[in-house]
């Protein structure tokens, strides 16, 4: 009986503290979870900014081909892609390992209507497979290390390492090479439409990649490059560019009607310069409030607080900026309901 009862009070706890981890705590970067439609997207405390942004790719050379051999409709083209965007500049977390002064990622869509609505994201949209051609094509920290919402301490390391400096109007600004010897990437590109030599054995989808290294692909090319980010943001816009070398690999054309678990490739590996640019507008309804005062990156907590009109869920009640130090009252119900279990025993 001893073991039945210590297996309902463990199991009851468990469940407990299951619940009690959307708890709102203030040691952290994750937002109150009462806010009714923030979705998981906007989860963290920081800046959002919106904008259409423009990729643009110019093929070089094809993997194994001799350059002067590219096809008319690659040679000498540039190929310019415009997405829905979302750039996020956020706190840091305790999660996070690093000396970085903030974290950052920017999000594209497809531009679809009804626009793409980033808040029906789930939690782990980063590298969920399922999401639907949703395109990373930088971040500086991965948001859900190991595909939990409430990582560990230190869990995740910068990706790469940059200095934030602070403009004379306040605005915050940095600038830095990605030059890593490291496989790990800081991009997470979906399929993106390109134009192809062959439209009779592959379709204008390809495998994007944006390496953050030398690979087989790009040894022998002189003209390799290391990507670069810059980007300025303050309280009212942001604006990012990145700039380096993308490999392509377009996807075959099947015909038959049998189905396969992934598409297939074809046999062409393309090499180019890409340029991606980024000129956002604030999204004050989704933003914490950025202080400009500070050197460096410092946010006012105002989604789910009720001190800015601006801010979505700013009439439903507040939390407690303390909120989050005791034991929840979640915890402490599952408890006495334990406890009232077991003396029926």
């Amino acid at each position: 009986m001893l073991g039945f009862k210590s297996f309902v009070l463990a199991g009851l706890l468990t469940l407990g503290l299951a619940e009690d981890k959307f708890e709102y705590d203030p040691l952290s970067n994750f937002r109150p979870r009462n806010i009714t439609g923030l979705g998981d997207f906007y989860g963290w405390v920081g800046s959002y900014y919106n904008a259409t942004a423009e990729l643009e790719v110019k093929v070089e050379y094809e993997y194994m081909t001799p350059k002067n051999k590219l096809c008319s409709k690659l040679k000498n083209k540039t190929t310019t892609l415009k997405y829905d965007a979302v750039l996020s500049v956020l706190e840091r977390g305790p999660w996070n390992a690093g000396n970085n002064s903030m974290i950052f990622w920017l999000t594209l869509m497809p531009q679809t209507s009804p626009a793409y609505n980033v808040s029906d994201l789930p939690t782990d949209f980063m590298w969920n497979t399922k999401r639907k051609n949703i395109s990373i094509p930088i971040y500086s920290n991965d948001p859900t290390p190991n595909g939990y919402w409430r990582p560990q301490k230190d869990s995740s390391w910068d990706l790469f390492n940059f200095t934030t400096t602070q403009t004379s109007s306040g605005a915050y600004n940095m600038t830095q090479s990605l030059s890593r010897n490291e496989s790990d990437p800081f991009s997470s590109w979906q399929n993106v439409t390109m134009p192809v030599c062959n439209s009779s054995i592959v379709v204008n989808e390809h495998r994007f990649n944006t390496p953050n290294m030398v690979s087989y692909l790009t040894e022998d090319w002189d003209d390799y490059k290391d990507p670069v980010v810059s980007m300025q943001f303050d309280d009212k816009t942001a604006n990012l560019t990145l700039d380096g070398v993308f490999t392509a690999a377009p996807f075959a054309r099947l015909n038959t009607t049998e189905l396969r678990p992934a598409p297939v490739l074809g046999r062409s590996n393309y090499v180019g310069f890409y340029s991606l640019k980024f000129d956002g507008i604030l999204d004050a309804y989704h933003s914490d409030l950025l202080s400009l005062k500070e050197s460096v990156p410092t946010w006012q907590r105002t989604v789910g607080f009720g001190n800015n009109t601006a801010n979505i869920g700013n009439d439903q009640e507040p939390v407690e900026e303390s909120a989050g130090s005791v034991v929840s009252g979640s915890v402490l119900t599952v408890m006495a309901v334990a406890l009232s279990i077991l003396t029926l025993f």
